[in-house]
């Protein structure tokens, strides 16, 4: 079976390409939920016999022509859109050529650099568990990450308003994203998780305590680049305006706020493991030591 070859040579790898995530999220469903487009998808899956290794970061474009490895990625990604938002609404429009992501390709390189030079511990953190970033050609979301392509970040086009700002933002922000699914996998976070729904700065509906850490994990580390960047160089971005672009509710609240409101509802109902308390208390900290007003 040419896949199951595919996954022994990767069976020493630290850590698994998106690709193997999407994949096992395929056969998982395939098995479980006999829907035709999974099933399509899984033996489409089981004949692919080589795998495309990105290096670190690498960043390509969503093509409308597209690999069978691609197409898998793919195919998980529109799954947890379609799980997220009940519709097909959000889900990212791939590009006719290469091309035409180059504006944007040049724009995520340069915030890559900025976070390098500003926060070297970050750009390690990101580096060590980001493979790919997508960009994507248009579409009702800006940017996404899902644990289904552990490593793959995607990220819209360069629109004519867009400066910097907004892909350090995203590269952050999603990455952070990813992060956390991978702490998740090595222990819980919570000892009374469940399903009941609380307020989140980020999104019209109330979002479970899983969401609710997501979104104050990954805010520290908004808040903490563009301090470090404030502190290495106060005149390279025009800090007064930078704006969240994860503002579906229209919440006007500054980053810092926005951290304090969930790290709020984090203490008041949530009961962490330990693991849990570490990383919470680590945020905090995070957040504390920054001296820029964002």
């Amino acid at each position: 079976m040419p896949f199951a070859a595919l996954i022994n040579q990767f069976r020493d790898s630290k850590k698994a390409p998106p690709f193997f995530f999407a994949a096992h999220h395929i056969i998982l469903n395939h098995c479980t939920n006999r829907n035709p487009i999974y099933n399509s998808a899984a033996s489409e899956l089981l004949k692919i016999n080589a795998h495309t290794n990105y290096k670190k970061l690498s960043i390509n474009p969503f093509l409308k022509s597209t690999s069978s490895q691609e197409s898998i990625c793919l195919n998980a990604i529109f799954s947890d859109i379609r799980h997220t938002y009940g519709n097909d609404d959000f889900l990212p429009i791939a590009f006719d050529s290469p091309e035409q992501s180059y504006p944007t390709k040049l724009m995520i390189e340069s915030a890559i650099d900025i976070i390098k030079t500003a926060a070297p511990s970050l750009y390690d953190e990101i580096e060590f568990i980001i493979e790919e970033i997508r960009i994507f050609s248009s579409g009702n979301i800006r940017a996404g990450s899902n644990f289904n392509t552990l490593g793959l970040i995607y990220i819209s086009q360069q629109e004519e308003t867009d400066d910097v700002s907004r892909y350090i933002e995203h590269v952050t922000h999603e990455s952070a994203h990813n992060l956390l699914y991978a702490h998740w996998t090595i222990d819980p976070i919570f000892n009374n998780h469940s399903e009941q729904l609380y307020y989140t700065p980020f999104r019209n509906d109330k979002r479970p305590l899983s969401a609710i850490f997501h979104a104050m994990f990954v805010l520290a580390r908004t808040v903490y680049i563009f301090d470090q960047i404030h502190r290495s160089s106060p005149h390279s971005l025009n800090f007064k305006n930078i704006k969240t672009n994860y503002n579906e509710r229209g919440n006007p609240a500054s980053f810092r706020t926005k951290f304090l409101q969930t790290a709020s509802i984090i203490s008041k109902n949530a009961k962490l493991t330990i693991y849990g308390q570490e990383i919470y208390n680590g945020c905090l900290q995070m957040v504390e030591d920054c001296e820029l007003e964002i």
